[in-house]
């Protein structure tokens, strides 16, 4: 995200602007989940032959050590 600032603030804007995600306090977020835990994002641009970009947001569980949380019966 810090690698594509500029790309990352356009994309986090446009799932706020659709309601796909919604912008809150750090305070009210440990308010309300207090068991949750912060995960990662990570953006992936790519330059498309027109030169247009395709952003897509990505929340790296993986890297936030979170997919080690996560139990699956077998």
């Amino acid at each position: 995200m810090r690698e594509n600032e500029e790309d990352a603030r356009i994309e986090v804007e446009r799932v706020v602007k659709k309601r796909f995600a919604s912008r809150i306090s750090k305070r009210r977020v440990e308010e309300k989940f207090r068991k949750g835990r912060a995960s990662r994002l990570a953006i992936i641009v790519k330059v498309k032959d027109d030169g247009s970009k395709k952003r897509r947001l990505m929340v790296d569980l993986k890297l936030s050590g979170r997919n080690a949380l996560a139990y699956v019966a077998e």
